[in-house]
């Protein structure tokens, strides 16, 4: 093999191609732009972007500086950060005083700024100032278009912040971080977890019934009242009373308190005295069939080991 210290093989003949170029120094960090590579008898591959010491690895090598393309005047026709940070070959580099500029960077790896800049190098689009102002600009106007807490808490970039005076609204939170809302806007710290929004919790207070729970203007998700606009688990969440689920059994269940216990039923009691657990009107379980002559009977009115024909006639409809 070839001794890279002197270009001798190990019979200690030389190998002058490779005498003048070893591959230890063809592969050293610093010379991993053209201009350098070239400058030190290595061989450019600019498809590649690496320096080596065989042409024979890359058949369109670089040999020489003159070959090299001008980075620097690449990177400096960027007039923006976004623009500089797509070009792998370029890095934005910031001043404290001065314009910012695009540089192909220190031995024009485009990593790292030159001496000459002494503020912060940008090499991703994501951090640079435009980019995050332009971003926080957008989630900005894309949460305050969210009218509900529930909604608005259930997006990660999203914080929903009241106001003790005026309208409460979504919003982006402080810098773009949905975490915490303006204290100058807002009176809170914000929410950011939906089972914390009023509009949940006045949803999860309703009966947990279809009935009611459509009624209040929530969604039935199968086992819970949520609001419309949460997401629902169910295979058929039921936001209107038409097609709240029909107990088909209502009839079963003779005991006034079990009866108004059950999905869909309701008991009736009529004028005469005799009482029946029933769907309701059309099968849901809002009114008691043949209205006129019937009362519904509330749970709160039921009296477990007393027969319905004890009960005395309800006056709620």
């Amino acid at each position: 093999g070839i001794n890279a210290e002197y270009g001798s093989d190990a019979s200690g003949s030389i190998d002058y191609a490779h005498a003048e170029c070893p591959e230890a120094a063809c592969d050293a960090a610093e010379l991993q732009s053209c201009e350098a590579c070239t400058d030190e008898a290595c061989n450019w591959c600019d498809t590649t972007r690496t320096c080596t010491h065989l042409p024979g690895q890359c058949p369109d090598a670089y040999t020489a500086v003159g070959q090299c393309e001008d980075l620097a005047a690449r990177c400096l026709a960027h007039a923006d950060c976004g623009a500089c940070a797509d070009d792998a070959r370029c890095v934005w580099c910031e001043r404290t005083i001065g314009a910012d500029v695009c540089s192909s960077g220190e031995d024009d790896l485009g990593t790292v700024c030159p001496g000459i800049f002494d503020g912060v190098a940008v090499a991703k689009r994501a951090e640079c100032p435009d980019v995050i102002a332009d971003d926080i600009a957008a989630r900005e106007a894309r949460c305050a278009k969210i009218a509900s807490c529930s909604e608005c808490a259930a997006d990660p970039e999203c914080v929903y912040c009241d106001r003790a005076v005026g309208n409460d609204a979504c919003s982006a939170g402080v810098d773009g971080e949905a975490k915490e809302c303006d204290g100058v806007l807002f009176d809170s710290d914000g929410i950011t977890d939906a089972a914390q929004c009023p509009d949940v919790l006045e949803c999860a207070a309703v009966e947990q019934k279809c009935g009611q729970c459509v009624d209040a203007g929530c969604t039935w998700c199968g086992e819970s009242c949520v609001p419309r606009n949460v997401p629902c688990g169910a295979d058929d969440p039921v936001v209107d009373i038409e097609s709240c689920r029909v107990n088909e059994n209502c009839g079963e269940y003779g005991n006034c308190a079990t009866c108004t216990l059950q999905e869909g039923c309701i008991f009736c009691i009529s004028l005469t005295g005799d009482g029946v657990c029933e769907n309701g009107t059309d099968g849901k379980a809002l009114a008691c069939s043949n209205g006129l002559d019937r009362k519904r009977v509330h749970c709160s009115q039921c009296a477990d080991a007393v027969s319905y024909t004890h009960l005395t006639l309800p006056t709620i409809a």
